[in-house]
């Protein structure tokens, strides 16, 4: 998974201290603001459940040409049980 590595300004070499940012968290969340921006209420909600999707393991991502694919985990025997536990 790709991630942004901010570093610690008093050090430029990598650190224990670096925040390591999730970057497709940030485009996700970024592609849904900017859907509700436009008032596209449908885009933002599937996106909205597409990162709750991904903080649960449930789909991952890969990205082809800067959009995101959307995959059912491997790991998932029942998708469905794994929606309902969800809830």
């Amino acid at each position: 998974m790709p991630a942004i590595i901010e570093l610690d300004n008093h050090n430029k070499k990598q650190s224990s201290q670096s925040n390591v940012l999730d970057w497709e968290l940030f485009a996700l969340t970024k592609m849904a603001d900017n859907a509700i921006k436009m008032g596209d209420i449908e885009t933002f909600t599937t996106l909205e459940s597409l990162i709750m999707l991904r903080e649960s393991s449930i789909i991952k991502i890969k990205w082809e040409n800067g959009e995101p694919i959307f995959q059912i985990s491997e790991e998932i025997d029942d998708i469905e049980k794994a929606i309902s536990d969800l809830e």
